[in-house]
């Protein structure tokens, strides 16, 4: 694949170091691909103009109301910019010509073209969940993890994508966040959905009649759903794997353990194409998972040695601890 069959969208609030150095990164790693920086009425485009091919600026829809805490004098209020996100991407990706595009942000920059070498490469499907043509590539970050700690299906991330125009514009041409659409519990009021959720809730039920009645449905049907849609229009690429560097760092602040890892996404993939064979899959995992299986002798030799010395500590005879001992 060249860089001329690659478009780059670029959407988010133009910041005179990050966005300079997000540009550039871009065009050091794909020289030949059009990048589209966009953003909204009022940003100083100065600085960064000469960095792209094409700017485009959309009226502000402003923030709306993510979480709302009623207690006390002064109501505590979180915001979310999801349809600012919605607005830019989707005004972006209708400039775009190429059949392939990648989805950036402003305060992320480009290592390497690492991803591409991931597109395609995954080719099973179950075609009743399949609602892209090709699989798009995501940064595993706030694809949560339902069976973790917090319990979001379909909040896969929407940070950074690559894959097919047509895929990309069709995720993205979903209507604006309701900003009234609220559910409460007790003193708390959030919206029906995350931001994530939105985006890709709204995308799968172009074509399925999708259950997950608000943000936080707690069913192992919904999540087994979930997964599913997940694994069939999506693969999950880490930062290293995706040649990403984070410029934003409080990025990382949002509890990213509770995510989908690559690894998760390939164990539940491989459950995929050997559904019917075992040992095909138990030799696949282990292949892709050789690196952990060679810390199995150190951990058994560990809990040997601890096993040894407890159970010599519990002997009372001097001669018959120091034989034991020996055994480690």
């Amino acid at each position: 694949m060249l860089s001329k069959d690659i478009s780059v969208v670029v959407q988010g609030p133009v910041c005179e170091v990050a966005t300079v150095r997000c540009l550039k990164s871009i065009r050091e790693c794909l020289p030949d691909s059009k990048i589209i920086l966009s953003s909204w009425v009022g940003s100083d485009f100065s600085t960064v103009e000469s960095l792209c091919d094409e700017v485009i600026l959309s009226a502000d829809p402003g923030q709306i109301i993510q979480q709302r805490t009623m207690s006390g004098s002064k109501p505590k209020v979180r915001y979310s910019n999801i349809n600012r996100q919605i607005v830019t991407t989707l005004s972006g990706l209708k400039r775009v010509n190429t059949k392939y595009v990648l989805k950036f942000r402003t305060d992320l920059a480009l290592c390497n073209a690492g991803f591409l070498n991931y597109f395609d490469s995954y080719q099973e499907y179950e075609n009743k969940f399949k609602c892209v043509e090709s699989r798009v590539l995501l940064w595993n970050l706030y694809t949560r993890n339902p069976k973790i700690k917090f319990p979001l299906a379909y909040h896969f991330s929407d940070v950074v994508m690559f894959g097919l125009r047509d895929d990309l514009h069709n995720i993205w041409d979903i209507p604006l966040c309701a900003p009234d659409d609220f559910v409460k519990y007790g003193e708390h009021e959030y919206a029906r959905y995350s931001p994530e959720q939105h985006v890709w809730l709204n995308f799968l039920r172009k074509y399925h009649a999708i259950e997950c009645p608000e943000f936080d449905t707690q069913s192992e049907e919904v999540i087994r759903e979930s997964e599913n849609y997940m694994l069939n229009n999506v693969v999950l690429l880490s930062t290293k794997q995706f040649g990403l560097k984070i410029l934003k760092k409080d990025i990382l602040r949002h509890d990213a353990w509770t995510c989908y890892t690559h690894r998760c996404w390939l164990a539940l993939y491989e459950k995929i194409i050997f559904k019917e064979n075992t040992l095909g899959y138990i030799r696949l995992c282990a292949k892709n998972n050789y690196k952990l299986l060679l810390l199995v002798p150190l951990v058994i030799h560990y809990v040997w040695r601890k096993v040894v010395k407890a159970v010599a500590c519990l002997m009372p005879n001097k001669k018959l601890r120091r034989q034991v001992r020996r055994l480690y």
